[in-house]
């Protein structure tokens, strides 16, 4: 088993704040001070928060990668445990459920038997064949390729940049307030109308930068730098030192459920309840929607 104290350096990570961790984890900030002993060494405090040194970097990739394999033998292992009635679902930094815990909610009232396993993915490493099911926009990475998508709604990008930035100040961005401004992308999207958004950013005299698949460094990085992130508006509750603003534009990602082609039985008919949800086909009317 991990120790304790390298699960709260990861969510210390996470939430750039000692107070943060100590809520997400339901304990007091002293208890994580505690917890974290000599590993705080790997973390340097500024006004904003704490931020991972580069050696508290790579503990911080090296323990995720712990987390997640542990936690995909505990899904297996549940799933085995209880049968053909768990529904294993994967989630992410950036694959988060926003939806899928309510709409489970609603199902198990009509089938009280069946249960949700969620486990931790990283996309980039592979990901497990016990995950039935993936909440997320669809970005057109490698990995969506080969699952099935059921739209739910569209996401529409807005830009990021931190607290104190300037343009933190205005609820709604122009095209033309970033002119300027160094604007950050993910260099593996490939969603429909990225070359024209990416022209748009050029044609106001933005400068656009290609960075690696999102993580909390990669968002302490924008805030260090001063620079802006091109980010859907749905990642408000993730995006760690930053502000997310709209911006008036008609840019947007498709966002609902990934299934594997060869879906199991218990996932296929909770997809078949999340259809008839979204399609008017269900009676109770009670449709979970997305917020940020």
């Amino acid at each position: 088993m991990l120790k304790h104290s390298l699960k709260v350096f990861v969510q210390v990570c996470r939430s750039g704040s000692f107070t943060k961790a100590a809520a997400r984890l339901y304990v007091t900030p002293s208890a994580i001070m505690q917890q974290m002993d000599a590993l705080e060494a790997l973390l340097t405090r500024t006004k904003k928060g704490a931020k991972p040194t580069a050696a508290g970097e790579y503990l911080l990739e090296k323990t995720e990668d712990l987390i997640r394999q542990a936690e995909e033998v505990r899904a297996g292992l549940n799933i085995i445990a209880q049968g053909e009635e768990t529904v294993c679902v994967g989630t992410s930094i950036s694959e988060k459920c926003r939806l899928i815990y309510d709409l489970w909610t609603l199902y198990s009232q009509q089938k009280p038997s069946c249960r949700i396993e969620m486990v931790n993915i990283h996309t980039g490493a592979g990901i497990p064949d016990a995950v039935d099911l993936i909440e997320s926009l669809n970005g057109g990475v490698p990995w969506m390729r080969s699952w099935d998508f059921f739209e739910i709604c569209r996401v529409p990008f807005g830009i990021a940049m931190e607290n104190t930035h300037a343009l933190a100040k205005k609820e709604m961005l122009e095209p033309d307030d970033l002119r300027g401004h160094a604007v950050a992308s993910f260099r593996d999207a490939a969603y429909e109308g990225s070359s024209q958004l990416y022209r748009t950013l050029e044609e106001v005299g933005a400068e656009l930068v290609l960075m690696d698949a999102p993580s909390p460094s990669v968002f302490w990085e924008c805030a260090f730098q001063h620079r802006l992130l091109l980010a859907p508006m749905c990642w408000s509750d993730i995006l760690v030192g930053l502000t997310l603003r709209p911006v008036r534009w008609d840019y947007a990602l498709p966002y609902g459920i990934f299934s594997r082609t060869a879906t199991r039985d218990v996932a296929a008919a909770f997809l078949n309840f999340i259809h008839k949800t979204y399609t008017g086909d269900n009676p109770d009317d009670i449709v979970p929607v997305l917020s940020y």
